[in-house]
């Protein structure tokens, strides 16, 4: 699925022809912020397991092809690592938690559709907000005393963003960007009677630089 990921943005890239590439942009970001790592347990035994959430700081990078639809408008696809990231529940000062000894440690390679429409704009300075929906291939690996799971598999997410941009002369933006995404839970299966989902989403604060293609 990562290979499928990287190549539909490398065709987007190829596709292009020099008369198109006059309204196309590539963005690249840095993103830290703080992801929440929730556990529960699903199917007929989910009652036995416990339900709680962690926190972790979380650190993304991006790229992104897009296109200015009008002064207003942008439409593009954005590629996002996040990860690897841990959480340790004997590090957690909630004994019951503690008491778990689960540790899981995640990564995701994400490809989003990202709409973004200009709020305000003064001068060479804007906002904007973004909305954006695909696909994140993750992979968890969740260690719960002496057993060990990893599983991998492709979720849905989703993305909002609220940027504020900085237009430099010769089409170069520089933008700074609260970011949230959340994913429903993956399945790490223990046993035909012990299955856990793991669910992640979070906020991140980062800053970047769009390039207009000539």
């Amino acid at each position: 699925m990562r290979h499928r990921l990287f190549a539909a943005l490398l065709g987007c890239l190829l596709a292009t022809s020099p008369a198109q590439a006059a309204d196309l942009y590539l963005s690249f970001g840095l993103d830290s912020g703080q992801a929440k790592h929730e556990m529960q347990g699903l199917g007929a035994n989910a009652g036995a397991e416990p339900h709680f959430s962690l926190n972790t700081q979380s650190r993304d990078y991006s790229v992104e092809i897009g296109k200015r639809l009008n002064d207003d408008l942008t439409l593009g696809l954005t590629l996002i690592h996040s990860g690897p990231q841990s959480v340790d529940a004997r590090q957690n000062p909630h004994l019951w938690i503690a008491q778990t000894g689960r540790i899981a440690t995640t990564e995701s390679l994400s490809l989003l559709l990202v709409g973004r429409k200009t709020l305000s704009r003064w001068g060479d300075s804007r906002i904007d907000a973004g909305l954006g929906l695909g696909l994140s291939d993750t992979t968890v690996r969740l260690q719960d005393r002496d057993q060990t799971r990893t599983a991998q598999g492709t979720v849905p997410q989703a993305m909002a963003s609220l940027r504020g941009v900085q237009s430099l002369p010769g089409g170069t933006d520089l933008w700074i960007e609260a970011r949230y995404l959340t994913s429903p839970a993956l399945r790490v299966v223990f046993g035909p009677d012990r299955v856990i989902g793991h669910e992640t989403s979070g906020w991140s604060i980062g800053a970047g630089i769009s390039i207009a293609l000539k």
